[in-house]
């Protein structure tokens, strides 16, 4: 089976990291928090475009290149590339985020069959690679994705309630994710 992971919050387990940076970022600005328990930092303060640039500007890379991989997601991978699933990345990382996204999953051993960054709408990519299910933790993406009958794993870390419909499986950890896959 062809699988899409999406990086951030997926594979990597940056969205905990983002938040705390955030978290630290807004003592010094002083915005209010318009959405406490929003884990993207975007929806979570009233920043200023400025502010949130400033705030991604200065963190964006070392998150991406400190954050660990997600729990079991290196396991997880491992198992199902021995039992002949192939991986496709698709993710939005652009600029100097994608040499150190290719390093580091080379550094974990993660194969990786095919790649598409700087990628918003990820319907394409997973049309032209013919992606048998796309794993995503952006509940925008998996809707859109599922309404262009592609169907997704939605990596819900969160535990928010949701619409889903026929094309969205929920999983919650790469634990849910194995036992999906494990008889396909």
């Amino acid at each position: 089976m062809k699988i899409g992971l999406d990086l951030d919050g997926v594979v990597f387990d940056t969205e905990v990291y983002y938040k705390v940076l955030a978290d630290i970022y807004n003592l010094n600005i002083k915005a209010k928090i318009v959405n406490p328990n929003e884990i993207r930092v975007q929806k979570k303060f009233n920043w200023t475009q400025e502010q949130s640039k400033e705030f991604f500007d200065k963190f964006a890379l070392e998150v991406i290149e400190k954050a660990p991989p997600s729990p079991g997601a290196c396991e997880v991978l491992k198992i199902l590339e021995d039992r002949g699933h192939e991986f496709y990345i698709i993710t939005s990382r652009f600029g100097k985020e994608v040499e150190i996204s290719k390093k580091k999953l080379s550094e974990l051993g993660i194969k990786i069959s095919g790649s598409v960054y700087e990628q918003i709408d990820k319907t394409k990519a997973c049309r032209d690679f013919k992606i048998d299910y796309m794993i995503d933790d952006y509940y925008l993406n998996v809707k859109q994705l599922s309404e262009n009958n592609i169907k997704c794993l939605f990596f819900n870390s969160q535990n928010k309630k949701f619409k889903l419909n026929k094309k969205i499986v929920e999983v919650f950890d790469w634990g849910d994710v194995l036992n999906f896959f494990i008889d396909k």
